[in-house]
């Protein structure tokens, strides 16, 4: 078998992959396709926790990388480039592709977030009321919670009205998940 044999077996191998990725992933059938993404390169378990590093040997990095070590190395042999030059650049490019394919799928899964809020984070958040807190039942509070913005339903600790736009912060939580504030004099901001 020749080398140009190979690089055309790796490039047709590689490409109809991802072709056939990029469809199951258009049309929704892509479900369950992470289950062949198995080693992880720089994982690291601290306190029980891991934490996954770049994914060189994904299906989408394996795939990149035998794509374009079959088109850079059937360019390159007919480019006229010897034959140990066209195979050094094969695997420079195919390389290159699967580092630059992990770090991307990295990324992107670094982008992910829980979305999952722990109520109790609020303790001590300043806010501002957005509906008014009467002096018997409750208002709404916007306050943030893990750098998101949120509207929660808030009573005043002392029963006391709180108007919209006062500068209250959050003192506790009732056992309803309701924050408990106390409104912030203009001197103690």
């Amino acid at each position: 078998m020749t080398l140009n044999t190979i690089y055309l077996i790796c490039a047709i191998a590689g490409g109809t992959i991802l072709v056939l990725r990029i469809i199951l992933t258009v049309i929704g059938l892509d479900h369950g396709a992470d289950a062949v993404d198995t080693v992880d390169v720089g994982s690291d378990a601290m306190d029980g926790h891991a934490v996954s590093g770049m994914n060189l040997l994904s299906l989408q990095s394996l795939a990149g990388f035998f794509t374009m070590f079959g088109l850079v190395g059937l360019g390159l042999l007919q480019a006229q480039l010897a034959p140990i030059w066209s195979l050094l650049g094969a695997l420079v490019a195919g390389g290159i592709t699967a580092w630059a394919t992990a770090f991307i799928f990295f990324q992107m899964g670094r982008l992910q977030s829980e979305g999952n809020m722990v109520i109790s984070d609020a303790i001590g958040q300043v806010g501002t009321v957005y509906l008014t807190i009467p002096e018997k039942g409750s208002g709404v509070v916007t306050v943030t919670v893990k750098d998101t913005l949120r509207n929660l339903d808030a009573v005043s600790e002392n029963g006391q009205r709180i108007p919209t736009g006062a500068i209250v912060r959050v003192v506790s939580i009732t056992a309803g998940k309701i924050l408990v504030v106390t409104e912030q004099s203009a001197d103690h901001s």
